[in-house]
């Protein structure tokens, strides 16, 4: 495993776990009366409260704006724990990437929020500037879960003005996502 791939894992896995921790509290939630375990499995282990390690699935991402592109990806990391408790999924193609982290429950999610309803997208593309990060965390993106269990999660996205990380450039970008 190069360099950028181990960096892109452990980046996508720090996410997961803030997500994870602010909804759970650390210690396990409770929502409506029910209570759920604290996550205890690790990316691609299936194990404890759950979780399933996900191998396969794409995402298709249309680019406007500061640059303009599409992408087809494939599913690099991908792990999902049934609502409430989150998911991680990273899509790849060379250097560029798609992740999608936060709530696993079906439904229309803003990025941005906290605890159990947390969601962020970012993604890094190849521009005339290089490798060029872009970050959603405050209502840029909407997510539209279409399919969320244990072992699929599937669905489409569409963000407005999501700003770059190293720059003021910003960019328009819809798509659609699958991992089982």
């Amino acid at each position: 495993m190069d360099d950028r791939t181990r960096g892109r894992r452990l980046g996508a896995a720090v996410v997961l776990a803030a997500v994870l921790l602010a909804g759970c509290g650390g210690g396990g939630t409770t929502t409506g009366g029910t209570s759920s375990p604290a996550l205890t499995s690790s990316a691609g282990g299936g194990g404890g409260g759950g979780g399933e390690g996900l191998t396969s699935g794409t995402a298709h991402v249309e680019i406007s704006g500061a640059t303009s592109r599409t992408l087809d990806l494939t599913l690099d990391l991908g792990f999902t724990n049934w609502f409430p408790q989150g998911m991680n999924l990273v899509w790849t193609q060379g250097d560029e990437h798609l992740t999608i982290s936060g709530t696993s429950a079906p439904g229309s999610h803003a990025t941005g929020g906290t605890g159990a309803e947390a969601m962020s997208l970012n993604m890094a593309i190849v521009t005339d500037q290089g490798l060029h990060p872009f970050e959603s965390g405050a209502g840029e993106c909407t997510v539209d879960l279409t399919a969320s269990s244990a072992g699929e999660v599937a669905g489409t996205f569409q963000c407005s003005g999501l700003p770059s990380t190293v720059s003021t450039e910003t960019i328009d970008a819809s798509g659609s996502f699958s991992a089982t």
